[in-house]
């Protein structure tokens, strides 16, 4: 399921999903997956890597993400 990315300065048509994996020792790791419904994405993408003690939807990862995604490529905040 895929939800709008609301913000005022964000683009409306970017879409958000929200994903999962787990590493290598069993846990769990959340993030976000960016794209844009208006255009084709490119053939590069942008992963957003939050490191420790940090989430995937704050600081740099929280808007880097999502902005990639409203200029054609697709983002992936973790």
């Amino acid at each position: 399921m895929s939800y709008p990315v609301t913000s005022k300065w964000l683009d409306p048509s970017v879409r958000a999903e929200f994903v999962a994996t787990d590493t290598s020792d069993g846990v769990a790791l959340h993030g976000a997956y960016y794209v844009s419904e208006a255009t084709k994405p490119h053939d590069l993408a942008l992963l957003a890597y939050h490191g420790s003690g940090g989430n995937f939807y704050a600081g740099p990862c929280g808007f880097l993400a999502p902005g990639v995604a409203s200029r054609g490529y697709v983002g992936l905040s973790m």
